[in-house]
């Protein structure tokens, strides 16, 4: 009877330090709490100084230390810390650019993970901005143009443009250019889609490569490789009207990476631009290795 006393009494010690030892690796593992430092550089479209710039977590909370003035050129440079909980293993941040004369203007996020501690630079960056007189044309052109809905302006509205970096571009070239007969299509989060209106844009008349007035007819980009999307629909998040969604670029034969962005209502005096940057995909190898039909295959034996 004694030994089977001293047997329950063991086992009851066991099972205290037991359960003492899981308590203590869930609340180390509940402290594991890790900060990045975030650098990123670069400039706003259209080289505008004096624009600011502020830096806004996944919970629309301003980011301390994640804002900015544009220098010369709209080039800029911005340094933060964000903090990983327990829990998180990727962060989102998202830009907004604005200033008088401008309409506050939301790039795509910058996705930032647990395992780039300490640090994570990003490098390149480039940020849109809208001028206020040209949001309130184009609204007013889509309200007046039989052809295309209406804005509903308690819903949101997305831009951008579709743009290849050349591989070796020649003296005088710049290194990227618009691309034409691209299809844009967009999903939310959760690869679910997302009812709202979409129009691509043509070109100036003067120059087919500039942004023009957006043109029903357009199927895909224009030589100017610009989109829009309006009357995003909005979900209620806390005490925000939001919509996080993919928007993806895609024409065969081009490499362009999906971007993720917030949009919010555009009565809220605020639009999101999603500008993609891809690449040519190079011809298949049999391609890359065929004989040249013009070079006679005689010099090409010839040692």
């Amino acid at each position: 009877m004694a030994m089977h006393d001293r047997f329950v009494k063991w086992c009851a010690v066991a099972a205290f330090c037991v359960g003492i030892l899981g308590f203590a690796a869930v609340a180390a593992a509940k402290m594991a709490i890790v900060m990045v430092n975030v650098t990123v550089a670069g400039e706003v479209d259209e080289e505008i100084s004096g624009l600011t710039i502020t830096t806004y977590d996944s919970d629309n909370q301003p980011i301390s230390g994640g804002t900015t003035t544009t220098g010369a050129l709209g080039v800029f440079t911005l340094n933060f810390d964000v903090t990983f909980g327990d829990t998180d293993e990727t962060l989102y941040i998202y830009p907004v650019t604005g200033n008088t004369g401008y309409i506050d203007t939301i790039s795509p996020f910058w996705q930032i993970n647990r395992s780039d501690a300490p640090a994570k630079t990003i490098s390149d960056a480039e940020l849109g901005i809208v001028e206020s007189d040209t949001a309130t044309a184009l609204v007013a052109f889509l309200n007046s143009n039989p052809a295309a809905t209406n804005v509903d302006p308690t819903k949101g509205m997305l831009a951008g443009a579709v743009e290849i970096r050349r591989d070796k571009p020649e003296p005088g070239q710049s290194d990227l250019y618009n691309l034409e007969g691209a299809t844009i299509s967009w999903t939310d989060t959760q690869g679910q889609p997302v009812s709202a209106d979409l129009i691509y844009l043509g070109g100036d008349p003067e120059d087919p490569e500039e942004t023009g007035l957006p043109d029903p007819s357009l199927t895909a980009t224009s030589a100017a490789g610009s989109y829009l999307i309006y009357n995003i629909p909005m979900t209620t998040v806390g005490q925000y009207q939001q919509q996080d969604i993919i928007v993806s670029a895609t024409k065969s034969g081009y490499t362009i990476p999906d971007e993720r962005i917030r949009v919010f209502p555009y009565n809220q005096d605020v639009v999101s631009i999603a500008p993609f940057e891809g690449s040519q995909n190079p011809p298949p190898e049999s391609e890359q290795n065929r004989t040249n039909p013009a070079i006679p295959a005689l010099l090409l034996n010839d040692e």
